[in-house]
C-alpha cells in the first residue's frame, strides 16, 4: 500500500515537473484566429527584465514574441546570495537589441563573479538558448540588431 502511494506521488510531481518545463511565456503578439502561435514560430523571452520594446514587464516571468529585432532591459535592483554571503545591488540599466529567431529563448541573468574579500563584480548577460537550456550566444549590451 505505501508503495502504491509513494508511487502516485511521484507521479504528480513528475507531472507538475513535465507541466513547469512545457509551459508556455505570455504572449507579446497579437494571436491570429484567437490562437497562439506554435512555440517553434516564436521567440522565448525571460530573466532579469524591466522591459520588452519599451513594455514594462515583471521580472523572472516568462514571454513570447514574433521573430525580429527587439529591445530588452534589465531591471535595475538585484539582491542575491551564496551559502556564506548575503548581496544587494543597483545595476546600470542596460539595453540589448537582439534579432531573435524562432524556436530559441532569450534570458538576461545577472551572475556574480566568484570573488574573495569584501569586493565582488556583477555581470549582467543577455543570451540566446536552446529550448533544452543550451546557451549559443551572448549579446553586449548598446549594439543594434545584426
Amino acid at each position: 500500500m505505501k508503495l502504491v502511494r509513494l508511487l502516485a506521488l511521484g507521479s504528480l510531481l513528475l507531472s507538475g515537473c513535465v507541466q513547469h518545463a512545457t509551459a508556455r511565456g505570455e504572449a507579446l503578439y497579437p494571436f491570429v484566429g484567437g490562437q497562439p502561435y506554435a512555440r517553434s514560430a516564436v521567440a522565448g523571452v525571460s530573466g532579469a527584465l524591466e522591459s520588452i520594446d519599451d513594455k514594462s514587464v515583471k521580472a523572472g516571468q516568462a514571454y513570447e514574441v514574433l521573430p525580429g529585432c527587439h529591445q530588452l532591459r534589465n531591471y535595475t535592483r538585484w539582491g542575491g546570495s551564496d551559502a556564506y554571503t548575503a548581496v544587494a545591488a543597483t545595476l546600470p540599466s542596460l539595453l540589448f537589441s537582439i534579432n531573435m529567431r524562432p524556436g530559441y529563448n532569450y534570458v538576461i541573468r545577472v551572475a556574480q563573479a566568484l570573488s574573495t574579500g569584501s569586493g565582488g563584480t556583477l555581470e549582467i548577460i543577455a543570451e540566446e538558448q536552446t529550448l533544452s537550456g543550451l546557451a549559443t550566444k551572448r549579446y553586449q549590451p548598446g549594439q543594434p540588431c545584426s
